[in-house]
């Protein structure tokens, strides 16, 4: 998994899915690789199927706090700022002591501007 976030650090995205694919191979009930998936789709700009792989991510594990912050950030690229709000609330929820809170919090008053 180490490997493909560095793939993805690199820029090298057909490396990186490469090694996700052979990952969620492996073990497809794992959330970490879709979440790599997820993130390749998101710096793509790829926004619909990067959403759509959060979705998948949250259906393996419905309390993976990373999947919900950064579904919102996704979903807040994609101009659908109110479901952006949702999701950075459930991230809050999940993980009120992350290493994103001071960041999820000012995202939301940003993205609250964005729905007025």
């Amino acid at each position: 998994l180490n490997i493909s976030s560095a793939y993805i650090f690199l820029g090298k995205y057909p490396e990186a899915t490469s090694t996700i694919n052979y990952l969620i191979e492996l073990n497809n009930a794992d959330p970490r690789p879709h979440l790599n998936t997820a993130l390749i789709l998101q710096v793509q700009k790829k926004y619909d199927e990067a959403i759509e792989a959060y979705e998948r991510v949250h259906k393996l594990d419905a309390n993976y706090s990373q999947a919900y912050f950064n579904k919102a950030i996704t979903l807040a690229a994609a101009n659908r700022y109110a479901e952006a709000i949702t999701s950075m609330e459930r991230y809050l929820e999940l993980d009120p002591q992350g290493p994103y809170v001071k960041r999820a919090r000012k995202k939301i008053t940003v993205y609250q501007d964005q729905v007025k």
